[in-house]
């Protein structure tokens, strides 16, 4: 078997996501292509048609491409790329005939670094396969639901061509270049020997496989037809319950209506973010808002029993889909966030975009200064100095651009430029440094 026997989930080191928190630009977005799918799964809430049709704001179908552009543009309101643009999140992906035009544009704009999906694959054909390398699609994950026929019709409800799916999936293989393949399977279907024949099948036709297990992916989704074993991890390991959700400070996701909602696994669309932040919302909005900002305090002082939004009381992803363990860093992280917002009175620290940068400071992102503070000539910013900066004899930054760096005497600084620049500063105490 050339496949290597890896998972298709991407997890974050715990350690970085702590020292970087709270991030000023997400490590991810989910954009789902469409909400709707071909397939209807026994597990997955958007296989019930008839749930749909009931469910406000579902059924909407493919995301408009025009819609999609806007999101994609204003991604240039965060100071950092996006690390990666997910296309999927409710429905099959490729049922939205742009598909490969959603990754192309993607993949042209310098604010995503790479572009990835996670698909049925029954509509992938030769020539859709091509136009999508050829968009520069950086990772494909692929769901099997059998590994025949029979068992996908039993599993998905789908009625296909088996042979002519497994080819389709090779012919992508053989011509996908960069793009990496990974191709899952749920365990909980297969006896060891069938396991063993989905190894055959497809392990010379992809880089990456995997047998997972089924989870309790979707709150409030009780109609799921298949049985769930609670001590067991989605990649097949013992289940552990963590506090706080690792998801809500890196991931932003939007819907296939252009709507955000909190959380990937928001199928109804009962936590929609939209009316929180002024019209019309953008990705910066949504990322910024105050909402989001005190759910994740909720989550750091381990609050997350008591909610009562959405199902995060008793979300199984927490305790079954391996989530990066933030429990222990939970106190440290909150104290930084919360002793800083205290001292300066202020609820909710967000990073600033580039425009206010350049307005009040003259500066652009990269080149952020002490020395912007002489182009503030309204006065407009308050300068924060950490007490542990000013016990140095010196301290660095950048000349207001990011090509050299000053060495500079922190007296001076503190007794001469800022009174030159008609400047005070505020001390502040940083708890989680202590």
């Amino acid at each position: 078997m050339k496949a290597r026997h890896i998972p298709r989930i991407d997890i974050h080191d715990r350690i970085e996501l702590k020292n970087a928190l709270p991030l000023r630009t997400p490590y991810v977005i989910y954009i789902d292509p469409c909400d709707t799918c071909n397939f209807r799964c026994k597990f997955c809430p958007s296989g019930n048609a008839e749930l749909m049709k009931k469910t406000r704001g579902r059924m909407h179908g493919p995301m408009n491409f025009e819609t999609y552009k806007n999101i994609i543009d204003r991604l240039a309101d965060f100071p950092d790329p996006v690390r990666v643009v997910r296309l999927y999140k409710e429905g099959e992906p490729l049922l939205n005939p742009r598909f490969a035009d959603m990754v192309r544009y993607a993949k042209h704009s310098d604010r995503v670094l790479r572009v990835d999906t996670t698909t049925n694959a029954s509509l992938l054909t030769n020539e859709l396969s091509l136009d999508i390398i050829d968009a520069g699609l950086d990772r494909l994950n692929i769901s099997v639901e059998g590994i025949n026929a029979r068992q996908y019709l039993d599993f998905s409800g789908y009625k296909g061509d088996y042979q002519q799916f497994v080819d389709n999936i090779a012919f992508f293989y053989d011509h996908k270049g960069s793009c990496e393949m990974n191709i899952k399977i749920n365990g909980d279907i297969l006896t060891p020997e069938q396991e063993e024949e989905f190894y055959r099948i497809f392990g010379n036709i992809t880089d990456g496989i995997y047998v997972e297990r089924t989870i309790d992916y979707w709150p409030k989704f009780r109609e799921m037809q298949v049985g769930v074993d609670e001590t067991v991890t989605l990649l097949g390991g013992d289940s552990r319950e963590v506090m706080v959700c690792p998801y809500v400070f890196y991931e932003m996701c939007v819907n296939s209506d252009g709507t955000y909602s909190l959380c990937r696994f928001d199928w109804n669309y009962a936590l929609v973010l939209d009316a929180h932040v002024s019209f019309p919302p953008t990705p910066k909005k949504i990322w910024d808002s105050i909402v989001l900002w005190n759910l994740q305090q909720q989550f750091l002082r381990k609050e997350r029993k008591l909610m009562t939004v959405l199902s995060c009381p008793v979300c199984g992803v927490l305790k079954q889909g391996v989530p990066e363990d933030l429990d222990e860093f939970a106190e440290e992280i909150l104290d930084e966030t919360k002793e800083l917002s205290a001292q300066i009175n202020s609820a909710r620290l967000s990073f600033a975009d580039a425009e206010d940068m350049e307005k009040y400071l003259d500066i652009l992102p990269g080149a952020v200064s002490i020395m912007g503070l002489m182009n503030d000539n309204g006065k407009m910013v308050q300068l924060l100095i950490d007490e542990d900066v000013l016990k140095d004899e010196y301290l660095g930054c950048h000349p207001c651009v990011n090509t050299s760096s000053l060495k500079l005497k922190t007296k001076d600084v503190v007794e001469k430029f800022l009174p030159a620049a008609g400047h005070d500063y505020i001390t502040v105490h940083l708890t989680g440094e202590d």
